[in-house]
């Protein structure tokens, strides 16, 4: 047989094998004894699968023979942190285990991204001295993998949250996001009534941030003396919690009264020359005053007036019990002459 009796085929996605009788190769030169069937041999041709991701790890190339289905192991299941595989497209649509392989291509791994991805927000308060901020609070939070964060900042009495400044989500959780609050302003109006004191106030106030300490030198007054502020227990706050006003109180020279900082209930005072009158809230079931432990008879409502024009040069205390129903509350002074 010569070569033009054994024509060469070809097919897409097969490789022309030869001529066949049975399972014997006819070459050219054959020589023909007796009528033959030849049967044309075709070999599948193999085609490279590739794959393509952004996120993880891609697997090897596969070889596929023409016309077979890619099958579920031809589409591997991938993990990448912050991120769900979600499956495999080629050519812009997605591909199932039943795909037919017919060319050479490309499988591009789709993601979806977590919702459940962690981030930290951290609550930072000014230092009392305005230098630097200390860390408070710390927040878990969750959210999408790639989008922005949602902290917010926590209400603090004394602070004022500065701005917040939103980050990206980042798969591996390790984003933070701090926030920073700074202390409040507190005013203190100090009324001297008259009197004057050595503190360097600003037209009459004294400022300071939220907590930090209060100081201020006693107010002097000529003629007067000083007995203490218009508060409960006579004395200013230890440190700035609250803008308000501060009046000084005074008493003629030659005799002071100064209320104990442990008193619960508050007594005012007025002092008219030698005569110190001392005032309680009206409205207790009984009141009961004693002077250097002597009880004042016959004194038993809520104003005591006092003629201290007999007493001697010194330092006298005065103890006031009230009772409201069941319980009992306190104040305590000192008269000094």
């Amino acid at each position: 047989m010569s070569a033009e009796d054994l024509p060469q085929l070809s097919q897409h996605g097969y490789t022309f094998g030869g001529w066949y009788s049975g399972s014997t190769k006819i070459e050219a030169g054959h020589r023909l004894t007796a009528p033959l069937s030849l049967t044309a041999q075709w070999t599948p041709v193999k085609y490279t699968v590739s794959y393509s991701t952004e996120r993880g790890s891609a697997p090897a190339d596969k070889p596929y023979a023409y016309n077979t289905t890619l099958g579920t192991a031809g589409l591997p299941r991938l993990t990448a942190t912050g991120y769900t595989h979600t499956g495999w497209q080629v050519e812009g649509k997605t591909a199932a285990a039943d795909y037919v392989v017919t060319k050479a291509v490309t499988l591009t791994a789709t993601w979806t991204p977590n919702t459940n991805t962690r981030y930290m927000v951290r609550h930072h308060q000014q230092n009392v001295t305005g230098e630097g901020y200390a860390l408070g609070d710390t927040e878990a939070k969750t959210g999408t993998t790639d989008a922005t964060t949602a902290a917010a900042a926590k209400s603090y009495t004394g602070f004022t949250a500065k701005g917040i400044t939103q980050k990206t989500i980042a798969p591996d959780g390790s984003t933070v996001v701090d926030v920073y609050y700074d202390r409040k302003i507190i005013t203190l109006t100090i009324n001297l009534d008259g009197g004057s004191t050595t503190t360097a106030l600003n037209n009459g106030v004294l400022s300071g941030r939220y907590g930090a300490p209060v100081s201020l030198v006693a107010p002097t007054k000529s003629g007067w003396h000083f007995t203490g502020w218009n508060t409960s227990g006579g004395t200013l706050p230890t440190t700035f919690t609250e803008s308000r006003t501060y009046k000084a109180l005074w008493s003629r020279a030659g005799v002071s009264v100064t209320v104990a900082p442990v008193s619960d209930i508050e007594v005012r005072q007025h002092t008219d020359g030698t005569t110190v009158t001392l005032t309680a809230d009206a409205g207790y079931t009984s009141y009961q005053w004693k002077v250097d432990g002597v009880v004042q008879e016959g004194k038993n409502s809520h104003v005591l007036q006092l003629d201290t024009s007999s007493w001697v040069t010194g330092t006298y205390e005065v103890f006031l019990l009230v009772q409201d129903g069941g319980l009992y509350k306190s104040a305590s002074l000192r008269i000094t002459k």
